[in-house]
């Protein structure tokens, strides 16, 4: 927030001192104070007669409707038909010199060649004023730089390994994509490895799989009646003798979702680093790997594996899986969905609850503000 004494240095002008902001100001509260008023009173009134004059409350209006019920069913009529009016109100007579006032605000320079920054209309980054009381806008499940780093990423994957890949199916835990007989042996997982590989397009004669025997600290735990918690890794990728080596851990065939999405990360790594196409030395390369699982349709496996928990009577535990949080999967997703043409995904019925109604979310924001993908 600019500092008000700034003006007098002649760093940046105060806009409290322009005239079009007063005038604005008023244009606001002459809507506000007398609608909120008018709220008010009629919600005291409300409550007065429900205490006193109960014969009048009493009153039949139809059937068994009396007149206490059409006052309390008005109460929720009027609260959103307020927000609906104001939020047009403001788009009408707020938002338009807002946005003028924004534009001359930060325009120029001041110091050193910082923009100037409109005090009391921006705050920590965040427009206050510009669409004022917008209840019915749908909201973003991420933040701002959440937002534009995964609309950026998933626009540069499909840029880098094209269109095509957006024209597969999803994969999804069904028997139609993970055909046969699981039992969570070192073969099952290395043939659950060699399906992924078809949908990752990598070559299984490339890779070197090593499966890291369960050292029973889980079960060890559960057997104490202990609370259990872990954030390791699940898998390895690096390179030896100028092969990529895909480690994983066995227990995780305990769990083949998270099974799945494990391997689809680290054969994220063999289609980034392996063939060059990022270095380890990118800040979000592994965030950015966990993208790459949902532009190869694999993203149900990464978002539900997001999270877990599971409680029974030897104790409880959870577990978190990934770089992502279950809202930006959700996200990453409603781009992936939007990238493909579809607003209601019937493979989102796939997906846990949490990332579901971030996807949602993210689709309703998307279909009024299409990213540049």
């Amino acid at each position: 927030m600019i500092d008000p004494a700034a003006s007098s240095r002649g760093d940046t002008p105060w806009i409290g001192d322009d005239p079009r902001f007063t005038e604005l100001r008023a244009t606001c509260r002459r809507f506000v104070f007398p609608v909120t008023a008018a709220f008010l009173l009629r919600f005291l009134a409300y409550v007065l007669c429900s205490a006193y004059p109960r014969g009048f409350m009493a009153a039949k209006v139809v059937g068994n409707v009396n007149v206490a019920l059409v006052f309390g069913l008005l109460q929720f009529v009027s609260t959103f038909g307020i927000a609906l009016v104001h939020g047009r109100f403001a788009a009408r007579r707020l938002d338009p010199p807002a946005a003028a006032l924004r534009s001359v605000a930060g325009g120029g320079r001041s110091g050193e060649g910082g923009r100037r920054r409109c005090p009391r209309l921006v705050h920590d980054g965040r427009d206050h004023l510009g669409g004022v009381m917008a209840l019915f806008s749908p909201k973003c499940p991420v933040g701002p730089d959440e937002r534009v780093w995964i609309e950026e990423s998933m626009a540069w994957l499909t840029a880098e390994f094209g269109r095509d890949v957006l024209n597969r199916a999803p994969v999804l835990p069904t028997a139609e994509f993970f055909p046969g007989r699981y039992e969570g042996s070192d073969e099952d997982i290395r043939s659950v490895i060699a399906q992924l590989c078809g949908y990752l397009d990598v070559a299984p004669n490339r890779l070197t799989i090593e499966i890291e025997p369960d050292d029973g600290e889980r079960a060890m735990v559960a057997d104490l009646h202990l609370a259990y918690k872990s954030r390791s890794a699940a898998g390895h990728y690096r390179r030896e003798n100028g092969r990529p080596v895909i480690a994983i851990d066995q227990r995780q065939a305990a769990r083949p979702v998270a099974l799945v999405a494990t391997i689809a990360h680290e054969l994220g790594h063999v289609r980034l680093l392996d063939e060059q196409r990022i270095s380890t030395d990118r800040r979000d390369h592994e965030p950015l790997t966990d993208l790459l699982t949902v532009h190869f349709g694999l993203g149900i496996f990464t978002a539900n594996s997001a999270f877990n928990f599971s409680q029974s009577n030897k104790g409880w535990s959870y577990s978190r899986f990934g770089y992502l949080t279950e809202q930006m999967l959700g996200y990453a997703l409603a781009c992936y969905a939007h990238q493909r043409g579809e607003t209601k995904p019937g493979w989102a019925r796939h997906l846990a609850t949490n990332p579901r109604a971030y996807l949602k979310q993210g689709l309703r924001y998307l279909g009024e503000n299409p990213p540049s993908m």
